[in-house]
């Protein structure tokens, strides 16, 4: 592990589950895009040692940590089903979503 901590790669396991995001993300009508920020989070060094990882699932916001930090309220139940939706379809056993799973 590095000293800092390093850039968020993606790889192909996180171009999946974000192919995977957008396609939930469709079906609810919440929009998923990828956006390179430079930040600084814990998916990076999760993403360092292999894990796919997605970053910023979280409700709308902005002005993190500090006095003036806010959150669009109408945001999170939009939100919270993207990332239920994700995670039922990431757990699931059908082959369409995982082709090297046989059951």
């Amino acid at each position: 592990m590095h000293a800092l901590t390093p850039p968020w790669e993606p790889g192909e396991s996180g171009h999946r589950l974000t192919e995977l995001a957008t396609k939930v993300g469709a079906g609810l009508g919440v929009p998923v895009s990828h956006t390179a920020t430079g930040g600084c989070a814990d998916a990076n060094l999760l993403a360092e040692a292999g894990a796919a990882v997605l970053d910023g699932l979280g409700p709308i916001g902005g002005a993190d940590h500090t006095p003036h930090e806010w959150l669009d309220l109408d945001s999170v139940v939009p939100r919270v089903a993207l990332l239920a939706g994700l995670i039922g379809m990431v757990s699931s056993a059908d082959p369409a979503v995982h082709p090297a799973r046989t059951g």
